[in-house]
């Protein structure tokens, strides 16, 4: 192993379906990269842990494997009612969700990620721009795998 100094870089961008995401190549013993997407107080996930189950996350039919980790896939396949998901298993994304937080930063966003370091992972493979285009789908499934809050205005005028 080297001996060589962790650093961290990372860029902000803009994903297509508007939502903040950050993508971060951490360089230590060796070097792997890192992506997050932010939602805003407003999405029916904020505040929720990855590892959490929601009633407002959905899995659609018939979806094959895809990018999970084998513990996810495993939990899933055991599961025997109809309780709900846990917000983690329903996201195909690399290696499964591994982060859900406020990424340390005051923007208003809570983020979901995901972790390009695992057994067959490689940085010549799993890089930033690998990173981005996971994060712009996992966005794009924050959307289309997320039921919508209806607030019902319970007040009634007399």
């Amino acid at each position: 192993m080297k001996d060589k100094t962790d650093k961290i870089d990372s860029f902000d961008f803009m994903t297509r379906s508007g939502f903040p995401a950050v993508v971060k190549t951490i360089h230590s013993y060796e070097t792997w990269v890192c992506g997050y997407v932010g939602v805003p107080i407003t999405h029916p996930l904020y505040g929720i842990s990855y590892n959490e189950t929601s009633e407002y996350v959905k899995m659609p039919e018939n979806e094959p494997i895809g990018k999970r980790n084998s513990i996810d896939i495993f939990c899933m396949a055991m599961r025997l009612d109809d309780r709900p998901y846990i917000v983690g298993d329903v996201f195909n994304v690399h290696g499964s969700l591994t982060y859900s937080g406020n990424l340390g930063k005051e923007d208003g966003f809570w983020y979901f990620g995901f972790d390009c370091h695992h057994c067959d992972d490689t940085y010549s493979i799993q890089n930033e721009n690998y990173a981005k285009e996971e994060c712009e789908q996992l966005a794009e499934q924050l959307i289309s795998r997320v039921e919508p809050v209806v607030f019902v205005d319970n007040l009634k005028e007399d």
